[in-house]
């Protein structure tokens, strides 16, 4: 295990993801080497994990409980998808640089511009 970095179990599997940033809140949560129960996941897109982040995390991570949002921030372009489950996981997709990043179930903004601060875009 990756020193430092909780891993993302899904319930009753024995199937472990390392997000890139977990967000949890729930007090269940005690584990110290995994997690079940985020609130917030976000996965910085790469040519090798893009396809496995879209399609078969997003549909596992859609079954955990707790999760309120699931972000997937592109490296090569400014694209930030947000998907919401009160909005049925439909995606919100920011692609300019005025917009914010709005993480509404941590009640957190931050502007694009800052997210891709420093990165070539």
């Amino acid at each position: 295990m990756s020193e430092g970095k909780a891993r993302l179990r899904l319930a009753g599997e024995e199937i472990f993801n390392y997000p890139d940033i977990m967000v949890v809140c729930d007090a269940r949560d005690t584990d110290r080497y995994f997690k079940r129960y985020p609130k917030v996941l976000i996965e910085v897109l790469s040519e090798t994990t893009e396809a496995i982040d879209r399609r078969e995390k997003f549909l596992s991570y859609r079954q955990i409980e707790t999760l309120q949002e699931y972000v997937l921030v592109a490296r090569d372009k400014m694209e930030v998808a947000v998907f919401r489950r009160e909005s049925q996981w439909q995606p919100e997709v920011l692609l300019r640089p005025e917009q914010a990043l709005r993480l509404t179930s941590l009640e957190f903004s931050l502007p694009l511009k800052l997210v891709y601060e420093g990165v070539k875009v």
